[in-house]
């Protein structure tokens, strides 16, 4: 080690060129490190989705839902299987481990369900595979408006020039267009018309397919090879109006489309209405895949949206979720900055020196720029937890820089030559500052055997303390020196004009800085800590009382303190769900949602209103005008729309992190209709019976009134039909099909045959049709019978069991304490033998982590004795220097208690922090008090030795902690959006540091005299 500080001392250039290079490197590595804002917590997982248009949930579920998750629940690494059937659509979401390859797993789920895709109905769509983005919220949405266009003709637009763009986005799973209409050519077959001429519904969709295609008919032999096609497709509505089809019957003759149907540019039945504001307009709503960078995606989208050149078309970002997270980023660098100026004046208002104050700030950037350099090389990257780690590091990491400058200051104040004092002081605290740094880095080694979402949470936040710590240790006993060296020989030269002048000024300021500051020195505190040390050693038993009923009471106020996974993330965007009675239908929700909507945007509160409205259902993105808290915001919208009783709405902040304060309960069984009653039932108890539950939502849908149409076999047969006849006849008449596509020069359009929708709009009407088969028509109301009844719009599954969930919305109290009185209280329910209940993944994600994080912060404290043990050759020692750690967290839980702090995984994180930063202070009292103590075994001159030795090391502990503690302030007082997730672990460790200075410059030098005086002679290790 001598003979490495030895050369450094020796090259000083080589030195500066040192850290020249590493801010270079670092510097260049910040600019190329991807940005984030929490690491990816989401598991790996797929979304199959399949669409059978016109079908019942119940149906989709029987025909497609459970057949695929039979198929594919075999698959490996599946944690969990979750499907939603609709309308004409399945879901089914699954997640895998955080090791499986997403790729490997996409081919696996396509190869399997290919082997049973032939044994779907004809009409069902290929199934198609995403990866599945468990927040199932866009991440950007951008809105299109014109003037000169309609909804139509901007769809259209939309459709086929935008969307394709935004799919193309590395990461993005699904774009979703929604607003306007779709371009749509129908062919509306008249019943009448049908039944008139004898002809079946699917003559005329066959007819028109078999005559609109383009084939390849071969090629000619030759010298030349030359292919024969066949061309036939449309290129005008006249075309397939006047397509030719034959009657059935050997003289049936031929009929034209025209004479049976009405061929027409229409467009599709409207699905959505997406407004901005009020204004109707075309929405694209974009979703990213689960292991997809977030703000690498939004920034594409913003990027592609700009650079659309479109004439007299407006764009408009609705929502952009890389806002938050560079919103968020700004923050928390804004806090590190302030933490390292504010770190620096507190350096400088201990050493007093300029210069030397620069020397030992320049550890600073120089460990940061190396931290930015070595995670580039690792692979991470650049978000709030990260950066979370150099703000709270970055008070510590001139912790070794103070100890060295101050052993250099007492080598010098001997007499000693620059050269030598500074080789001497340097290699003296060298085997100190290894092992406090050593102590802070090996806390971290417990969160490797955490749960895999706390170890990708807190793994980018544990190598950016370990990176920059080390940096700062290499600095500190290799550069430092070298620096502080070139520093004390330079002759300063003499400076004229107004540089001369500035640096009178400087000179000036630090004069009157001295004399201000006098009352305040470092000697009156000494004399005050000297005076109150030989009080506790003449009379220790009422400190150690207070230090005792502190240690044995911390258990009990632990187990009080409130507890949640993560706290609360405050965002500006707030996302309301409205819900209204199902069956409601596209005009009359849109109607009732823009009365909401109108409410909304008289809140001062608002700046902005988007909409995404559906049947029975809308989404509402909303933007605070940045006046009003969230939480305050969503209250007074709740009171401005709860007071409307025919759409129930449903508050949350927006982002990608859980709010923190719902807690869902799932009800698993057989019976749907059953689930549904025990969940309203469940519901309503826990509204009324749990304190601290601000609102319960059902997190279904009430069945909705349907007409079934029961056949009659004994009809069927006499009238020689099927029911698969009547079923496919229905279905064509009523939703219809696409049968082919027109292709209008490059637009690729829809045909859809179908009857008029006025023939049948009512069911008067359908009870009344005459069902056009080939060659005749028999009444409906003859082979069957109808009946009014209910159907499921959607029916939920988890890991192949029928499910349905509720969402309690807590408010004042822990997402525990809440779930423990759920549970007694259904701890008695006479349910049947196939329900049961279960929390979801928040409780659940709650429990596992309280008991992991005990676990891990005993362990820290376990490998930092072994690494005391080894660093000081005894087994007694080490229990000296952590004797502070116990008794800061115990203070720290008592803060806790007193300010009412909810205990987070970022409080864990922050005691385990404090394990390996409390024992510096400890390892360097108790390194001088084993040199200072000698052969003074005994009496007064025990005490007089632990006295100069607590008294030597009182003003680098001082520093240290000040530097490290006013270093986490900022953050520490930051209540922005997103500070939920470094304030808690701030606070810990700056009040636990600070508590532990005055646990350890007291409790240490008198633990050390027991242990000198009474232990220490027969003691072997």
């Amino acid at each position: 080690m001598k003979a490495l500080l030895a050369v450094c001392l020796g090259r000083p250039v080589a030195a500066l060129m040192i850290v020249v290079a590493v801010l270079l490197l670092g510097t260049i590595s910040l600019l190329q490190l991807p940005v984030g804002l929490l690491p990816n917590l989401a598991n790996p997982g797929i979304t199959i989705i399949t669409r059978y248009s016109g079908i019942s949930a119940e149906k989709i579920e029987e025909l497609i839902t459970i057949p695929i998750e039979r198929q594919v629940s075999d698959i490996s690494g599946i944690e969990k299987i979750v499907s939603v059937s609709s309308e004409g659509e399945s879901r089914i979401d699954l997640t895998f481990d955080h090791n499986a390859d997403i790729k490997i797993k996409i081919l696996d789920a396509s190869e399997r369900i290919h082997t049973i895709k032939d044994s779907f109905p004809r009409e069902v769509e290929d199934p198609s595979i995403v990866q599945y983005d468990p927040n199932d919220r866009p991440v950007f949405t951008v809105s299109f408006s014109s003037k000169n266009l309609d909804l139509k003709q901007l769809r259209e637009l939309i459709d086929q020039k935008v969307k394709l763009k935004y799919e193309r986005v590395e990461g993005v799973s699904e774009v979703f267009v929604g607003g306007g209409f779709e371009r749509e050519i129908q062919i509306l077959a008249d019943p009448g018309r049908l039944v008139a001429h004898r002809i079946a519904v699917g003559s005329v969709a066959d007819s028109v397919a078999k005559g609109n295609v383009y084939a390849t008919a071969g090629k000619l032999p030759g010298i030349r090879e030359r292919f024969v096609y066949t061309e036939a497709k449309f290129t005008s509505l006249s075309e397939i109006k006047s397509s030719y089809f034959r009657r059935p019957g050997k003289d049936g003759g031929l009929i034209q489309v025209g004479q049976v149907a009405d061929v027409e540019d229409r467009f599709r039945d409207p699905g959505t209405v997406a407004r901005t504001n009020g204004e109707e307009r075309v929405t694209v709503y974009i979703e990213k895949a689960g292991n997809a960078n977030t703000l690498a995606i939004t920034d594409t989208c913003e990027a592609i949206t700009a650079a659309l050149a479109f004439k007299d078309i407006e764009t408009h970002i609705s929502y952009n979720q890389g806002t938050s997270i560079r919103r968020a980023i700004k923050q928390v660098s804004t806090s590190c900055v302030h933490g390292i100026i504010i770190a620096t004046f507190v350096l400088y208002g201990f050493m007093r020196r300029a210069g030397i104050t620069l020397l030992v700030a320049l550890n600073i950037p120089a460990s940061i720029l190396s931290t930015f350099f070595l995670m580039y090389m690792s692979g991470l990257e650049i978000n709030v937890m990260s950066l979370s780690g150099l703000a709270l590091g970055s008070g510590m990491l001139i912790d070794n820089s103070i100890v060295v400058s101050e052993a250099i200051d007492r080598r010098l104040a001997l007499g000693e030559s620059r050269s030598v004092a500074i080789l001497q002081a340097t290699f003296s605290v060298s085997v100190e500052i290894i092992s406090a740094t050593l102590c802070t880095i090996v806390v971290f080694i417990p969160l490797l055997f955490t749960d895999p979402e706390t170890r990708i949470l807190y793994t980018g936040f544990s190598l950016t303390v370990v990176y920059s710590l080390l940096a700062s240790l290499v600095f500190s006993l290799t550069v430092l020196p070298a620096l502080m060296l070139a520093f004390l020989n330079w002759k300063r030269p003499e400076l004229g004009g107004s540089l001369g002048e500035f640096m009178t000024f400087i000179g000036n300021v630090e004069s009157q800085y001295d004399r201000l500051t006098q009352a305040f020195t470092i000697e009156r505190l000494t004399e005050a800590y000297r005076r109150f040390i030989g009080q506790l050693f003449a009379n220790p038993a009422r400190f150690l009382i207070v230090l005792a009923f502190l240690l044995v009471s911390s258990p009990f106020l632990f187990w009080g303190l409130k507890k949640e996974y993560m706290s609360p993330i405050d965002s500006d965007d707030i996302e309301a769900s409205v819900d209204l009675d199902t069956g409601t239908h596209l005009e009359k929700t849109e109607s009732l949602v823009r009365t909401i909507e109108e409410k909304i945007r008289k809140h001062p509160g608002v700046r902005e209103v988007s909409s995404k409205i559906e049947k029975s259902h809308a989404t509402l993105a909303i933007k605070s005008s940045g006046s009003v808290d969230s939480e305050d915001l969503i209250s007074g919208l709740k009171t401005l729309t709860d007071q409307d009783k025919d759409a129930f709405v449903y508050y949350t902040q927006s982002g990608e992190v859980s709010s923190g304060r719902e807690l869902d309960i799932e009800f698993y069984g057989d019976d749907f209709v059953s689930l549904k009653k025990i969940a309203q039932e469940t519901a309503s108890t826990i509204q009324s019976s749990v304190p601290g539950v601000e609102q319960v939502v059902l997190r279904f849908r009430e069945g909705k009134k349907d007409f079934l149409i029961y056949p009659s076999k004994a009809k069927l047969g006499v009238n020689q039909i099927s029911v698969a006849d009547v079923g496919s006849t229905l279905r064509q008449l009523l939703s219809g099909t696409i049968i082919t596509k027109f292709y209008d020069r490059d637009r690729e359009v829809d045909v859809r045959l179908r009857a008029p929708p006025e023939s049948l709009d009512s069911l008067d009407k359908i009870s009344q049709l005459q069902l056009p088969l080939e060659g005749r028509a028999v009444p409906l109301s003859s082979i069957a019978r109808f009946v009014e009844g209910e159907g499921e719009t959607r029916m939920w599954r988890k890991n192949k069991r029928r499910t349905v969930s509720i969402t309690v919305k807590i408010q004042k109290r822990s997402i525990e304490d809440v779930a423990l009185d759920i549970s007694r209280l259904l701890a008695n329910r006479n349910w049947s033998a196939d329900t049961i209940y279960a929390f979801g993944d928040e409780f659940e994600r709650i429990k596992a982590n309280q008991r992991q994080m005990v676990y891990a912060v005993t362990l820290s404290l376990v490998v930092i004795y072994l690494l005391l043990c080894c660093l000081f050759e005894s087994l007694s020692q080490p229990l000296i220097i952590m004797i502070a750690v116990p008794l800061t967290i115990a203070g720290v839980v008592a803060f806790l208690a007193l300010s009412r702090m909810t205990v987070t995984i970022s409080v864990y994180i922050g005691l385990i922090m404090l394990g390996g930063i409390v024992v510096n202070n400890s390892i360097l009292l108790v390194s001088t008090i084993n040199s200072m103590v000698g052969s003074a075994i005994s009496g007064d001159a025990l005490k007089s030795a632990i006295f100069d030795a607590a008294v030597r090391r009182i003003r680098p502990i001082i520093m240290t902690t000040m530097v490290t503690v006013l270093g986490m302030l900022p953050m520490a007082l930051d209540f922005s959006e997103g500070s939920g997730l470094w304030r808690p672990l701030a606070i810990t460790v700056s009040v636990g540091l600070t508590l532990s200075v005055f646990i350890t410059l007291i409790l240490v030098p008198y633990a050390s005299l027991i242990y000198y005086s009474r232990f220490r002679r027969n003691e072997g290790l």
